[in-house]
């Protein structure tokens, strides 16, 4: 990335949520040149680290949202976004501009939406694709929706956290295709989950498995990810299962408001929901065939790296 123009004012930007996608975000905007604001986050580690970049600490979401040209705000709940974005919208000066980039509900985009042209205030909604790796690399692919003179406004911003901005739309039209793009991941993982756990339990040799999927039309992005984690046992929480099943959840309430059937929306939901009333919840939704598979009698985490041994020999 070329150095920032220190010659051109850039406006004060306010992140709330330093998460596992949040702090990449961080990280690119410090680096593009942005003045970055941000408030305290479980992981203090994060907070850290983005201070020692060049970041300062707010008090507060109120102060943080007061002192910002921009408030971006990277959620991990329904119960955070309902919380967080009417005190944002309370707070915020006139003519500033709130970024969604969590996955939420679109119904509650627009609500929130509402409340915030009231005050004279933008609004975009900007979920992202892909994961925390390429939030930090700047490599993510950014959905918005809003008015072109919003965006317009916002793209500096984009520009410093994305590799691909893509506009779908009015606000809420980006919540809404990125839960049916969520749609997707989340029922091909629970998927995917099964076979491997039946194949553990069939005692098939799962990495030949992993390479004869791969290698004809069962192929994805999410095969490979979730394939090699089994098989390395590399669980580290890149979305956790209970981010899924509120994703799919949402997906299956989009559905109903709209009068659409939903029935590997609704099995998918009710795998992941399974998994978190077990106490899985907050690992990563790799753990799904090991889910799974305990639940069937057999042990896919002693198949997974029987297998790996073997092609070791």
């Amino acid at each position: 990335m070329d150095p920032p123009d220190t010659s051109i004012r850039l406006p004060k930007v306010g992140l709330i949520g330093v998460g596992l996608m949040g702090h990449g975000l961080g990280k690119n905007l410090i680096d593009a040149g942005f003045p970055l604001a941000i408030v305290a986050h479980r992981r203090r580690d994060r907070v850290e680290d983005l201070l020692e970049r060049g970041a300062s600490e707010s008090s507060s979401i109120l102060h943080l949202a007061k002192q910002s040209d921009i408030v971006i705000g990277c959620l991990p709940s329904m119960q955070a976004i309902e919380s967080v974005f009417p005190e944002v919208i309370g707070s915020i000066r006139p003519g500033a501009t709130l970024i969604d980039c969590s996955t939420t509900d679109p119904t509650t985009t627009a609500r929130l939406g509402a409340e915030a042209t009231q005050r004279n205030v933008d609004m975009i909604d900007a979920p992202m694709l892909s994961g925390p790796d390429e939030a930090w690399e700047g490599s993510i692919t950014l959905l918005v929706g809003g008015t072109d003179d919003v965006i317009l406004k916002c793209r500096p911003v984009f520009n410093a956290v994305a590799g691909k901005v893509i506009h779908t739309g009015q606000l809420g039209s980006a919540h809404t295709v990125k839960l049916l793009n969520n749609a997707i991941t989340m029922s091909t993982t629970v998927l995917l989950s099964e076979v491997f756990a039946l194949g553990a339990k069939k005692q098939v040799d799962l990495r030949q498995l992993y390479d004869i999927l791969c290698s004809g039309y069962a192929a994805s992005p999410r095969l490979i990810d979730l394939g090699r984690r089994v098989l390395e046992d590399d669980h580290d929480v890149a979305v956790a299962i209970d981010v899924c099943l509120k994703d799919i959840s949402l997906y299956n309430k989009l559905a109903a408001d709209a009068g659409t059937l939903t029935f590997v929306g609704q099995a998918a939901r009710n795998a992941f929901l399974l998994a978190t009333q077990l106490g899985h919840g907050e690992q990563n939704f790799s753990r799904m065939p090991q889910v799974l598979a305990a639940l069937s009698g057999s042990n896919l985490e002693i198949a997974a790296s029987t297998t790996a041994d073997d092609t070791k020999n």
